[in-house]
Protein backbone atom coordinates (compact mmCIF):
# COMPACT_ATOMS: atom_id res chain seq x y z
CA UNK A 1 0.00 0.00 0.00
CA UNK A 2 1.56 3.52 -0.83
CA UNK A 3 1.89 6.74 0.55
CA UNK A 4 -1.41 8.13 -1.53
CA UNK A 5 -3.34 4.84 0.09
CA UNK A 6 -2.67 5.21 3.77
CA UNK A 7 -3.32 9.13 3.61
CA UNK A 8 -6.49 8.38 1.61
CA UNK A 9 -7.78 5.91 4.09
CA UNK A 10 -6.57 7.61 6.88
CA UNK A 11 -8.37 10.67 5.81
CA UNK A 12 -11.41 9.03 4.73
CA UNK A 13 -11.91 7.06 7.55
CA UNK A 14 -11.63 9.77 10.12
CA UNK A 15 -13.70 11.80 8.36
CA UNK A 16 -17.02 9.72 8.13
CA UNK A 17 -16.13 8.67 11.48
CA UNK A 18 -16.19 12.09 12.84
CA UNK A 19 -20.11 11.98 11.90
CA UNK A 20 -20.47 8.28 12.69
CA UNK A 21 -18.09 5.99 14.54
CA UNK A 22 -20.31 2.93 14.82
CA UNK A 23 -21.97 3.48 11.28
CA UNK A 24 -17.84 3.58 9.73
CA UNK A 25 -17.36 0.63 11.93
CA UNK A 26 -19.97 -1.53 10.73
CA UNK A 27 -19.59 -0.38 7.12
CA UNK A 28 -16.08 -1.03 6.67
CA UNK A 29 -16.57 -4.88 9.05
CA UNK A 30 -19.14 -5.61 6.23
CA UNK A 31 -17.01 -4.76 2.95
CA UNK A 32 -14.02 -6.43 4.77
CA UNK A 33 -16.32 -9.05 4.81
CA UNK A 34 -17.67 -9.38 1.47
CA UNK A 35 -14.38 -8.22 -0.17
CA UNK A 36 -15.92 -5.19 -1.65
CA UNK A 37 -12.69 -3.82 0.38
CA UNK A 38 -9.20 -5.19 -0.29
CA UNK A 39 -5.93 -4.01 1.57
CA UNK A 40 -2.57 -5.40 1.32
CA UNK A 41 -0.39 -7.77 2.85
CA UNK A 42 0.95 -5.27 5.41
CA UNK A 43 -2.84 -4.22 5.77
CA UNK A 44 -4.02 -7.27 7.47
CA UNK A 45 -4.51 -5.67 10.76
CA UNK A 46 -7.19 -3.79 10.09
CA UNK A 47 -9.52 -7.05 9.40
CA UNK A 48 -10.34 -7.56 12.89
CA UNK A 49 -12.97 -5.50 11.85
CA UNK A 50 -14.70 -7.92 9.57
CA UNK A 51 -14.71 -10.32 12.65
CA UNK A 52 -19.30 -11.04 13.34
CA UNK A 53 -18.77 -9.81 17.08
CA UNK A 54 -16.93 -6.64 15.87
CA UNK A 55 -19.80 -5.91 13.05
CA UNK A 56 -22.62 -7.05 15.32
CA UNK A 57 -21.57 -4.51 17.92
CA UNK A 58 -20.93 -2.08 15.69
CA UNK A 59 -25.07 -2.71 14.40
CA UNK A 60 -25.89 -2.51 17.47
CA UNK A 61 -24.82 0.87 18.44
CA UNK A 62 -25.63 2.35 15.45
CA UNK A 63 -28.95 0.99 16.00
CA UNK A 64 -28.80 3.29 19.27
CA UNK A 65 -27.48 6.60 17.53
CA UNK A 66 -29.83 5.94 14.84
CA UNK A 67 -33.05 7.10 16.97
CA UNK A 68 -30.78 8.84 19.50
CA UNK A 69 -29.64 11.07 16.59
CA UNK A 70 -33.36 12.48 15.59
CA UNK A 71 -34.54 12.82 18.84
CA UNK A 72 -34.77 16.83 19.11
CA UNK A 73 -32.60 18.32 21.61
CA UNK A 74 -31.04 14.93 22.75
CA UNK A 75 -29.54 14.84 19.33
CA UNK A 76 -26.87 17.58 20.74
CA UNK A 77 -26.66 15.69 24.38
CA UNK A 78 -25.20 12.61 21.83
CA UNK A 79 -22.95 14.64 20.11
CA UNK A 80 -21.60 16.19 23.37
CA UNK A 81 -21.04 12.65 25.26
CA UNK A 82 -19.06 11.99 21.52
CA UNK A 83 -17.05 14.97 20.91
CA UNK A 84 -14.32 12.81 22.49
CA UNK A 85 -15.28 9.45 21.28
CA UNK A 86 -15.32 10.07 17.71
CA UNK A 87 -11.91 11.90 17.52
CA UNK A 88 -9.75 8.74 19.74
CA UNK A 89 -12.16 6.01 17.79
CA UNK A 90 -10.63 7.66 14.47
CA UNK A 91 -7.48 7.68 15.34
CA UNK A 92 -7.54 3.91 16.42
CA UNK A 93 -9.26 2.84 13.49
CA UNK A 94 -7.23 4.81 11.36
CA UNK A 95 -3.55 3.31 13.04
CA UNK A 96 -5.25 -0.11 13.06
CA UNK A 97 -5.89 0.31 9.22
CA UNK A 98 -2.31 0.89 8.30
CA UNK A 99 -0.80 -2.05 9.70
CA UNK A 100 2.83 -2.49 10.42
CA UNK A 101 4.49 0.52 9.08
CA UNK A 102 7.06 3.14 10.15
CA UNK A 103 6.25 4.63 13.88
CA UNK A 104 6.50 8.69 12.04
CA UNK A 105 3.90 7.50 9.31
CA UNK A 106 1.60 5.91 12.28
CA UNK A 107 1.89 9.21 14.28
CA UNK A 108 0.51 11.24 11.47
CA UNK A 109 -1.71 8.72 10.27
CA UNK A 110 -3.54 9.03 13.72
CA UNK A 111 -3.12 12.91 13.83
CA UNK A 112 -4.88 13.39 10.54
CA UNK A 113 -7.59 11.07 11.69
CA UNK A 114 -8.16 12.45 14.58
CA UNK A 115 -8.11 16.08 13.23
CA UNK A 116 -10.54 15.07 10.84
CA UNK A 117 -12.71 13.46 12.39
CA UNK A 118 -12.93 16.47 15.31
CA UNK A 119 -13.64 18.69 11.77
CA UNK A 120 -16.59 16.43 11.05
CA UNK A 121 -18.04 16.40 14.36
CA UNK A 122 -17.97 20.17 15.05
CA UNK A 123 -19.57 20.23 12.11
CA UNK A 124 -22.00 17.90 12.81
CA UNK A 125 -22.93 19.09 16.04
CA UNK A 126 -22.85 22.62 14.92
CA UNK A 127 -25.39 22.33 12.42
CA UNK A 128 -27.80 19.97 14.32
CA UNK A 129 -27.96 23.27 17.04
CA UNK A 130 -28.99 25.21 14.30
CA UNK A 131 -31.46 22.87 13.02
CA UNK A 132 -32.52 22.13 16.80
CA UNK A 133 -33.49 25.67 17.09
CA UNK A 134 -36.60 25.21 15.29
CA UNK A 135 -39.59 23.76 17.14
CA UNK A 136 -40.46 21.32 14.35
CA UNK A 137 -39.04 17.67 14.50
CA UNK A 138 -39.17 17.32 10.56
CA UNK A 139 -36.02 18.93 9.68
CA UNK A 140 -34.03 17.43 12.67
CA UNK A 141 -34.82 13.84 11.21
CA UNK A 142 -34.01 14.76 7.39
CA UNK A 143 -30.50 16.32 8.18
CA UNK A 144 -29.94 12.65 10.45
CA UNK A 145 -31.00 10.78 7.35
CA UNK A 146 -28.87 13.03 4.88
CA UNK A 147 -25.48 12.25 6.98
CA UNK A 148 -26.31 9.00 7.23
CA UNK A 149 -26.74 8.56 3.49
CA UNK A 150 -23.64 10.66 3.07
CA UNK A 151 -21.63 8.43 5.61
CA UNK A 152 -22.67 5.39 3.39
CA UNK A 153 -22.10 7.30 0.13
CA UNK A 154 -18.75 8.38 0.63
CA UNK A 155 -17.61 5.12 1.85
CA UNK A 156 -18.73 3.49 -0.71
CA UNK A 157 -16.41 5.80 -2.82
CA UNK A 158 -13.46 5.48 -0.67
CA UNK A 159 -14.20 1.47 -0.87
CA UNK A 160 -14.92 1.53 -4.93
CA UNK A 161 -11.36 4.02 -5.55
CA UNK A 162 -9.18 2.87 -2.89
CA UNK A 163 -6.88 0.07 -4.66
CA UNK A 164 -6.89 1.82 -8.05
CA UNK A 165 -7.32 5.67 -7.76
CA UNK A 166 -7.13 6.44 -4.48
CA UNK A 167 -6.16 10.07 -5.33
CA UNK A 168 -9.97 10.79 -6.41
CA UNK A 169 -11.33 9.42 -2.62
CA UNK A 170 -8.29 11.62 -1.56
CA UNK A 171 -9.07 14.80 -3.53
CA UNK A 172 -12.70 14.57 -2.20
CA UNK A 173 -12.40 14.28 1.29
CA UNK A 174 -9.57 17.13 1.56
CA UNK A 175 -12.19 19.33 -0.39
CA UNK A 176 -14.75 18.34 2.39
CA UNK A 177 -12.82 18.78 5.26
CA UNK A 178 -10.94 22.18 3.93
CA UNK A 179 -14.45 23.50 3.01
CA UNK A 180 -15.38 22.88 6.77
CA UNK A 181 -13.02 24.37 8.12
CA UNK A 182 -13.64 27.64 6.21
CA UNK A 183 -16.99 27.91 7.98
CA UNK A 184 -15.69 26.61 11.35
CA UNK A 185 -15.69 29.79 12.86
CA UNK A 186 -19.52 30.69 11.65
CA UNK A 187 -20.72 27.35 13.28
CA UNK A 188 -18.86 28.25 16.53
CA UNK A 189 -20.45 31.43 16.56
CA UNK A 190 -23.68 30.12 15.57
CA UNK A 191 -23.52 27.33 18.38
CA UNK A 192 -22.43 29.72 20.59
CA UNK A 193 -25.24 32.19 20.05
CA UNK A 194 -27.92 29.47 20.24
CA UNK A 195 -26.88 27.89 23.70
CA UNK A 196 -27.30 31.72 25.13
CA UNK A 197 -30.17 31.80 23.99
CA UNK A 198 -31.10 28.73 24.51
CA UNK A 199 -29.99 29.32 28.48
CA UNK A 200 -32.30 32.27 28.74
CA UNK A 201 -35.53 30.80 27.18
CA UNK A 202 -34.65 28.25 29.94
CA UNK A 203 -34.72 31.12 32.58
CA UNK A 204 -31.61 30.15 33.88
CA UNK A 205 -30.34 34.40 33.18
CA UNK A 206 -32.83 36.67 32.92
CA UNK A 207 -32.53 40.17 32.50
CA UNK A 208 -32.52 42.57 36.01
CA UNK A 209 -34.94 45.59 35.66
CA UNK A 210 -38.33 46.52 34.16
CA UNK A 211 -37.05 49.56 32.34
CA UNK A 212 -34.45 49.39 28.63
CA UNK A 213 -31.29 50.76 29.56
CA UNK A 214 -30.25 53.52 28.91
CA UNK A 215 -26.31 53.57 29.60
CA UNK A 216 -23.17 52.84 28.66
CA UNK A 217 -19.41 51.44 29.68
CA UNK A 218 -16.48 54.28 29.09
CA UNK A 219 -15.78 51.92 26.05
CA UNK A 220 -18.91 51.51 24.68
CA UNK A 221 -19.66 55.43 24.67
CA UNK A 222 -16.31 55.88 22.99
CA UNK A 223 -17.49 53.44 20.03
CA UNK A 224 -20.70 55.42 19.58
CA UNK A 225 -18.85 58.31 19.56
CA UNK A 226 -16.79 57.32 16.93
CA UNK A 227 -19.17 55.69 15.23
CA UNK A 228 -21.94 59.12 15.16
CA UNK A 229 -18.40 61.38 14.76
CA UNK A 230 -19.62 63.42 17.86
CA UNK A 231 -18.38 63.53 21.72
CA UNK A 232 -22.27 65.13 22.33
CA UNK A 233 -25.24 62.71 22.79
CA UNK A 234 -27.12 61.42 25.03
CA UNK A 235 -28.12 57.61 24.84
CA UNK A 236 -32.28 56.84 24.56
CA UNK A 237 -32.02 53.37 25.21
CA UNK A 238 -29.48 50.05 24.40
CA UNK A 239 -30.25 46.57 24.70
CA UNK A 240 -27.68 43.42 24.21
CA UNK A 241 -28.41 41.27 20.86
CA UNK A 242 -27.19 39.12 18.41
CA UNK A 243 -26.70 39.72 14.73
CA UNK A 244 -28.89 38.17 12.85
CA UNK A 245 -29.17 37.69 9.03
CA UNK A 246 -28.14 40.51 6.51
CA UNK A 247 -28.16 42.00 3.04
CA UNK A 248 -25.96 45.05 1.65
CA UNK A 249 -24.20 46.01 5.61
CA UNK A 250 -20.93 46.46 5.21
CA UNK A 251 -18.92 44.60 7.57
CA UNK A 252 -21.45 42.70 9.30
CA UNK A 253 -21.20 39.07 10.48
CA UNK A 254 -24.00 36.85 12.32
CA UNK A 255 -24.49 35.73 15.31
CA UNK A 256 -21.91 38.24 16.99
CA UNK A 257 -22.59 39.65 20.38
CA UNK A 258 -23.53 43.50 20.74
CA UNK A 259 -25.59 46.32 21.92
CA UNK A 260 -28.02 48.17 20.30
CA UNK A 261 -28.32 51.99 20.86
CA UNK A 262 -30.05 54.54 19.87
CA UNK A 263 -29.22 58.37 20.66
CA UNK A 264 -31.73 61.14 21.20
CA UNK A 265 -29.87 63.39 19.02
CA UNK A 266 -29.68 61.76 16.40
CA UNK A 267 -33.46 59.60 15.76
CA UNK A 268 -32.73 58.69 11.99
CA UNK A 269 -29.67 56.35 13.24
CA UNK A 270 -29.30 53.33 15.36
CA UNK A 271 -25.40 51.93 16.32
CA UNK A 272 -24.39 48.19 16.84
CA UNK A 273 -21.46 47.85 19.11
CA UNK A 274 -20.37 44.46 17.93
CA UNK A 275 -18.02 41.68 19.74
CA UNK A 276 -15.56 40.40 17.41
CA UNK A 277 -12.42 38.28 18.27
CA UNK A 278 -11.22 41.05 20.41
CA UNK A 279 -12.15 44.11 19.58
CA UNK A 280 -15.53 45.77 20.02
CA UNK A 281 -16.41 46.95 16.48
CA UNK A 282 -19.42 49.97 15.75
CA UNK A 283 -21.69 49.50 13.00
CA UNK A 284 -24.17 52.54 12.23
CA UNK A 285 -27.32 52.66 10.29
CA UNK A 286 -29.56 55.23 8.39
CA UNK A 287 -33.57 54.26 9.71
CA UNK A 288 -35.25 56.48 7.90
CA UNK A 289 -38.26 54.47 6.23
CA UNK A 290 -36.88 51.47 7.31
CA UNK A 291 -39.78 48.81 7.94
CA UNK A 292 -40.05 47.07 11.21
CA UNK A 293 -41.12 43.44 11.50
CA UNK A 294 -41.16 41.77 14.67
CA UNK A 295 -40.86 37.79 14.41
CA UNK A 296 -40.80 34.98 17.77
CA UNK A 297 -38.93 31.99 17.21
CA UNK A 298 -38.37 29.06 19.55
CA UNK A 299 -35.27 30.40 20.81
CA UNK A 300 -35.55 34.06 20.35
CA UNK A 301 -37.22 37.82 19.95
CA UNK A 302 -36.24 38.73 16.30
CA UNK A 303 -36.61 42.61 14.71
CA UNK A 304 -35.93 42.77 10.97
CA UNK A 305 -35.43 46.12 9.39
CA UNK A 306 -35.73 46.56 5.76
CA UNK A 307 -35.51 49.60 3.42
CA UNK A 308 -36.63 49.10 0.07
CA UNK A 309 -34.85 52.12 -1.18
CA UNK A 310 -31.73 51.53 -0.30
CA UNK A 311 -32.21 47.36 -0.24
CA UNK A 312 -30.80 46.81 3.04
CA UNK A 313 -31.69 44.27 5.28
CA UNK A 314 -30.23 43.61 8.88
CA UNK A 315 -31.91 41.34 11.99
CA UNK A 316 -30.93 41.64 15.39
CA UNK A 317 -31.73 38.72 17.93
CA UNK A 318 -33.16 39.18 21.47
CA UNK A 319 -33.62 36.80 24.32
CA UNK A 320 -37.18 35.54 24.61
CA UNK A 321 -37.10 37.04 28.52
CA UNK A 322 -36.82 40.45 26.38
CA UNK A 323 -40.19 40.18 24.41
CA UNK A 324 -41.42 42.70 26.26
CA UNK A 325 -38.30 45.26 25.77
CA UNK A 326 -38.71 44.15 21.99
CA UNK A 327 -41.79 45.26 21.59
CA UNK A 328 -41.44 48.51 22.82
CA UNK A 329 -37.75 48.88 20.73
CA UNK A 330 -40.11 47.95 17.91
CA UNK A 331 -42.46 50.64 18.43
CA UNK A 332 -39.84 53.22 19.02
CA UNK A 333 -38.15 52.34 15.87
CA UNK A 334 -41.37 52.67 13.79
CA UNK A 335 -41.54 56.04 15.21
CA UNK A 336 -37.84 57.13 14.48
CA UNK A 337 -38.08 55.81 11.18
CA UNK A 338 -41.17 57.78 9.77
CA UNK A 339 -39.49 60.09 11.43
CA UNK A 340 -41.23 60.94 14.97
CA UNK A 341 -38.79 61.26 17.39
CA UNK A 342 -37.25 63.11 20.35
CA UNK A 343 -39.77 63.24 23.01
CA UNK A 344 -42.55 60.82 21.33
CA UNK A 345 -39.85 57.67 21.53
CA UNK A 346 -38.63 58.55 25.16
CA UNK A 347 -42.52 58.57 26.20
CA UNK A 348 -42.90 55.02 24.20
CA UNK A 349 -40.30 53.81 25.80
CA UNK A 350 -39.49 55.12 29.06
CA UNK A 351 -42.84 56.41 30.08
CA UNK A 352 -42.02 56.18 33.77
CA UNK A 353 -39.52 59.32 33.28
CA UNK A 354 -40.67 63.13 33.94
CA UNK A 355 -40.97 65.32 30.72
CA UNK A 356 -37.53 67.28 32.82
CA UNK A 357 -36.03 63.83 32.66
CA UNK A 358 -36.46 62.81 29.01
CA UNK A 359 -33.00 63.82 27.82
CA UNK A 360 -30.43 61.99 30.75
CA UNK A 361 -27.13 63.34 30.75
CA UNK A 362 -24.34 61.03 29.53
CA UNK A 363 -23.33 58.91 32.04
CA UNK A 364 -20.89 55.59 31.76
CA UNK A 365 -22.11 53.17 34.04
CA UNK A 366 -22.10 49.72 33.09
CA UNK A 367 -25.74 47.91 30.84
CA UNK A 368 -28.42 46.25 33.08
CA UNK A 369 -26.91 42.90 32.01
CA UNK A 370 -25.16 41.17 29.15
CA UNK A 371 -25.83 38.27 26.89
CA UNK A 372 -22.58 36.88 27.83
Amino acid sequence: MDIIQQLTLALGLGSLAGVSLYLTVALTGIALNMNLLTLAGDNQALQILEHPAVITVACALFALEFFADKIQGFDSVWDSVHTFIRPVGATLVAIQALGTVDPALQVIAGLLAGGSALVTHTAKAGLRVAVNSSPEPLSNMAVSAAEDVAVVGLFTLLAATFNNYPWISLIVFSTILLGLIWVMPRAFRLIRANVVLLWKKLGLSRSEGDSLPQVLTPDEDMLVAKALGTDAFTVAWSLPAISGNAKGIAGWRNNLFGTVVAIHEHPDTLVFLAKRRFHRMPLSFQIDGTEVHQTSRFLSENLTLFNRSRQTRMMFRFPRPDAGFVNRIADALRSRSAGRAGQMVVAMIEPELEPSAATPEPTNRSAAYSLN
